[in-house]
């Protein structure tokens, strides 16, 4: 099947039921019948001109097209123009301004990039040395039904073979059956009538041993009673709210054939429980999706899901280089190069080093000083350590990040005024509270190695409240050792102070 002048072909293997939504000269658009989902789905392929005043007319059709069609969507293929000047090399300054049709026209059309796996540009002129350029002309956005549908997808540009474009390989499945659930400390639980008894129910229990024994098992009580009691309690939030929105068509239709006090009464129940369940569905997404700048009653379940998958999508490690610069896929192989990687890293040998140049730095730090920051806090210092940090920021691997500590610190603020002055007093941490979760953040665009990213630490919420009583602490010193050539590093320093 091919387009109006012949540059864009479909081709397919098998016995699939299509036909043809739209045929322009720079976009071919067909609907193919997809049997395992008993949906259609919509594909376009492109090939845009290379004039801006062209191209006016494949986003416009682009547009339209979203207009009447409602399905998973797929667009793909060169659309001669670059999205940010990260993506054009060898070439004139990339000027902003020509992207913002493209830009708005996926915005419009509320597409997703797909991100890619292998090298950064799709395109050369293969010219000589001095007059060569290379960009990233060639993308593949999808819509959220297509991510819904296909929760694995990866874009991978091949090698050129006579052609000035890289081909592109796309992948697309539904994501693996799911591993061990672990457990997650969620934040609407803490509003629930039975939570507070439960909390209370399990912190009486009396626990034998030293103070950060004692917190350690208590925490890993709660949590596998936490577990049993929501699945009795509440269950599965997102089933119930599809059974309250069913029962509320019903109500309301009931309501409108009998129009009686009681069917009313009946009603504003039925409306006040599918509330209930809305706001903990909303909680649950905004939890997940991590959106700090979301304000309360700007519920839009929608938009966190697509947040989520496209996330998840953007993220997922399809393939990456060992140590000996060779390409793994899968898992379990993509699991042990990060290992490999990362115990090396973390395991260098120790250099030694010359002591003695120690002694040509001015002592600054006080023995009042250090007595400061030795002195055993007391429970106004631990509890304004625990409300002063960020409720809602991603926990260490025990999974209870601050809200629990500042919703039931009432409850449990004995045992951990217990377990921090236990730790000032010379105890070490186990290793219960001192692991941590390493994640990796991309430091570069469809990174091929684990040298392009930067691991970051997840700490338990406990180590943390020890971290913020330190650097309080050390915070009033910080003038007297960092330089004044490093004033970035004072509270409201700017680096452009000494410029």
């Amino acid at each position: 099947m091919a387009n109006k002048n012949g540059k864009i072909w479909f081709l397919w293997l098998g016995n699939y039921q299509t036909s043809v939504v739209d045929n322009k000269e720079q976009q071919l658009t067909i609907k193919m019948q997809y049997t395992p989902a008993n949906c259609d789905l919509f594909l376009t392929a492109v090939c845009a001109k290379c004039t801006e005043n062209e191209r006016r007319e494949l986003w416009s059709s682009l547009e339209d097209i979203h207009t009447h069609i409602n399905g998973p969507w797929c667009i793909g293929g060169d659309f001669n123009i670059i999205l940010d000047p990260d993506k054009n090399k060898g070439d004139n300054p990339y000027r902003m301004h020509r992207s913002f049709e493209f830009s708005n026209c996926m915005d419009n059309c509320e597409m997703v990039d797909l991100g890619f796996v292998g090298p950064r540009f799709t395109w050369c002129n293969n010219w000589r040395a001095r007059k060569r350029i290379w960009k990233r002309l060639d993308r593949v956005f999808v819509n959220d039904l297509w991510a819904q549908l296909f929760q694995i997808n990866m874009v991978k540009y091949l090698a050129r073979a006579g052609s000035d474009h890289r081909p592109l390989l796309i992948k697309c499945q539904k994501e693996p059956q799911a591993g061990i659930k672990y457990f997650k400390f969620l934040d609407f639980w803490a509003e629930q009538p039975s939570f507070m008894n439960l909390v209370e129910e399990i912190w009486s229990i009396q626990v034998p041993g030293n103070p950060m024994w004692r917190l350690q098992q208590k925490l890993k009580l709660l949590s596998k009673s936490l577990t049993r009691w929501s699945k009795a309690k509440i269950g599965n939030v997102f089933e119930q709210v599809n059974i309250w929105e069913a029962k509320m068509v019903n109500l309301e239709e009931i309501d409108t054939i009998n129009n009686t006090d009681q069917s009313r009464e009946e009603l504003n129940k039925g409306q006040a429980e599918y509330i209930k369940w809305l706001r903990m569905q909303d909680a649950i997404l905004r939890q997940k999706a991590q959106q700090k700048w979301y304000e309360e009653g700007d519920s839009n379940t929608k938009y966190f899901h697509s947040f989520i998958r496209n996330r998840r999508c953007r993220l997922h490690l399809h393939t990456i280089k060992d140590h000996n610069v060779s390409w793994v896929q899968g898992d379990e192989n993509i699991s042990r190069v990060a290992v490999h990687h990362f115990k090396h890293l973390f395991n260098l040998q120790h250099q030694f080093s010359n002591h003695e140049v120690l002694n040509c730095i001015p002592k600054y730090i006080t023995e009042e000083d250090n007595d400061m920051l030795n002195d055993i806090p007391n429970e106004d210092e631990i509890r304004d350590a625990v409300f002063s940090m960020n409720a809602s920021s991603a926990a260490g691997l025990d999974e209870f990040n601050g809200t629990f500590y500042q919703k039931c610190w009432n409850i449990i603020k004995y045992d951990i005024v217990d377990f921090v002055q236990n730790y000032f007093n010379g105890r070490g941490m186990t290793k219960f509270y001192n692991h941590t979760c390493l994640i990796l953040i991309p430091k570069v665009d469809s990174s091929t190695n684990f040298s392009e990213f930067r691991p970051i630490s997840l700490s338990n919420f406990t180590g943390k409240i020890i971290s913020k009583i330190l650097s309080r602490r050390l915070n009033p010193m910080l003038e007297k050792i960092i330089s004044i050539n490093q004033s970035d590093f004072v509270k409201d320093g700017m680096i452009t102070d000494n410029v």
